[in-house]
């Protein structure tokens, strides 16, 4: 569909907080949304889906498979799901 890392962790990432862990129907139909209204790039996908929110900052996540470490991107997701409740 042409989508980069960026925007790729933007959808797992809305999944993730969206969801409580991976469901990749719901990611698969995050990213079908934007392709069908031709957001294809983050700061497209920022304004121009009205859902988006902020977009992953951070660094891609450092921990590796099996480690039983968290990458930064579940820390910041974690974080994030720690602050709504």
């Amino acid at each position: 569909m042409g989508f980069g890392d960026e925007e790729i962790l933007h959808a797992y990432e809305k999944t993730c907080l969206n969801t409580g862990s991976m469901k990749w129907p719901y990611c698969n139909s995050i990213l079908k949304s934007w392709h069908s209204k031709g957001l294809v790039r983050l700061a497209d996908i920022l304004t121009g889906d009205g859902r988006s929110s902020t977009p992953y900052k951070s660094a891609p996540p450092t921990g590796s498979a099996g480690s039983g470490e968290l990458g930064q991107l579940e820390r910041d997701a974690v974080a994030k799901m720690l602050q709504l409740s």
